[in-house]
């Protein structure tokens, strides 16, 4: 962390809006003021277009994080930009890619809200670290390239995703400015109720829809299960205490496990990521079939944002404005009050997904199209479970007759890619791999952009070249407006496609008759 980083404050030269704006340090390219540079012109576009017209720069008070004057009479909301300004001006425990979107309402009602600079959403590698000498932050971890990511880390974010989650931030905080927070109402949660309580509830309830959510330790076993059904209040039914004792009889047990059966047979079932986790876990550790009707909220979110991460931290923060709480959880409770705090955390995460179900209800009301996308998804979930948990129903010969066809198809890819290179060019770009060039992303991009001497269309997030399938078709489109046509960047395509088909058959789970319960 820079020690010399400048003290900086714009006081606002318009009217006040009640807006303050604070930045970790000015960017690297801000030589007259803060945010001036392309990204700072890019962020107050944004929030005039958000606001209206209403809010200029000049209507706000900016400054950098360590410049500790007083907040403005009147301030509304507290904009920081960059995790230094987050942790000095009201959050120092979470990280800014958990903590960001998710508004924070002071004693005295001045909400704070924190986002990515504008800069470090405009860089696609973490440039301001390694270049600005006015940096003050903690090293940029963010080299992750699969979505998959988040599942085991809070708050991971694609850096090639930080402009849309400003611009959604920024939203945020110019309507919170205008019309201030919409919390949610808490709701009415039991916890460890008795056991013919829980049964009682989830049998007799028919035709309304079960938000449902799990919390298991890392080998899937249940720790507890919290459930609420639409307008009434949330339950979280335990299954083991935090001594490992049984929460209730084995026959309590049981039979809560069978009317879970049944609500979900009866019911609409909400949950998050359901389709990867939860219905499966349910189904295939604890033999707790899931119905017919289902719907994700992962699903919904990806239907409206394809490439914006999908975990419930970023929806809520996307769609709502609560609190961020996705880091109280205890997920295997020692004592009685991790075990507590382990079942609000539970409550909080079905709270959540009434709230999403909402919100994603509100935008297919506006656009048919969107709901007409998002039923189909929804639709999927049921089949797409039973094939995972049962195999596939195929003819296991013509499979075997794909597979050979298949690998007979690559050896002529690989004969036609020696004629088309020279077997003396394509023996030394080999190496010991038979395969190399078609399949070996470094020796295609040796290949590509050091033989040829292309220009690589993008980078990936190591600052590697990249040779991915968004990166070749954009070559191809770049080198044809030259009049340039390369058959290798179509051969290298067709190569990954096959491979991945033969990759995908020879590995299929087939249909066992007798797998699981009836589903």
């Amino acid at each position: 962390m820079s020690s010399t980083s400048p003290t900086i404050r714009h006081q606002p030269k318009l009217p006040y809006c009640g807006l303050t704006i604070i930045m970790s340090n000015p960017s690297r390219f801000d030589t007259r003021e803060l945010l001036s540079g392309v990204a700072g012109a890019w962020f107050f576009d944004k929030l005039r277009n958000f606001t209206k017209g209403k809010v200029l720069r000049f209507h706000c008070d900016i400054r950098t994080s360590n410049c500790t004057d007083p907040l403005l009479g009147g301030t509304r909301v507290v904009f920081c930009l960059g995790e230094v300004a987050q942790h000095e001006w009201f959050n120092p425990s979470n990280s800014l890619k958990e903590q960001r979107g998710s508004p924070h309402v002071s004693a005295n009602g001045t909400v704070f809200i924190s986002s990515f600079t504008p800069q470090d959403a405009h860089d696609f590698q973490p440039y301001e670290q390694r270049l600005n000498s006015n940096f003050r932050g903690t090293a940029d971890d963010d080299e992750e390239s699969d979505d998959d990511e988040a599942k085991s880390h809070k708050g991971a974010t694609r850096r090639g995703n930080f402009r849309f989650w400003l611009e959604q931030d920024t939203r945020k905080c110019a309507r919170i400015l205008l019309e201030g927070t919409q919390r949610s109402v808490p709701p009415v949660v039991r916890l460890y109720p008795p056991a013919a309580d829980v049964i009682s509830v989830l049998q007799s309830t028919k035709n309304s829809t079960l938000y449902l959510d799990i919390e298991t330790l890392l080998n899937r076993t249940l720790t507890c299960v919290g459930f609420s059904f639409e307008g009434g209040e949330t339950f979280v039914v335990p299954f083991r205490r935090f001594d490992y004792r049984p929460s209730y009889t084995i026959s309590e047990l049981s039979k809560i496990c069978r009317a879970l059966g049944t609500a979900m047979r009866d019911n609409l079932c909400v949950t998050h990521n359901g389709h990867g986790f939860d219905w499966l876990v349910l189904a295939h550790h604890y033999r707790i079939p899931f119905g017919r009707r289902l719907y994700d909220t992962m699903i919904s979110m990806n239907r409206l944002w394809p490439e914006a991460e999908k975990s419930l931290g970023h929806c809520l923060s996307l769609l709502t404005d609560e609190p961020y709480h996705k880091d109280e959880g205890v997920f295997d409770p020692r004592t009685a009050e991790q075990e507590l705090q382990l079942w609000q955390y539970n409550a909080k995460d079905v709270h959540a997904m009434k709230l999403l179900k909402a919100a994603f209800d509100k935008e297919c009301a506006a656009d048919a199209g969107l709901a007409a996308s998002i039923e189909q998804g929804q639709r999927m979930i049921y089949p797409y479970l039973v094939a995972a948990l049962r195999g596939i129903r195929a003819d296991e010969k013509r499979l075997s007759e794909l597979v050979t066809e298949n690998d007979r198809y690559l050896m002529q890819l690989l004969r036609i890619a020696k004629i088309l290179v020279g077997q003396a060019g394509y023996a030394t770009l080999q190496g010991k791999s038979e395969a190399g060039l078609l399949s070996s992303n470094k020796q295609a991009a040796k290949y590509f952009y050091q033989w040829l001497g292309y220009k690589c269309p993008r980078k990936t997030d190591t600052g590697e070249d990249a040779v991915d399938t968004k990166a070749m078709l954009k070559l191809s489109i770049a080198l044809s407006k030259q009049g340039i046509h390369n058959p290798m960047i179509a051969l290298r395509l067709k190569y990954a496609e096959v491979k991945k088909e033969t990759s995908m058959l020879a590995n299929l789970n087939l249909w066992n008759e007798k797998a699981y319960v009836s589903l």
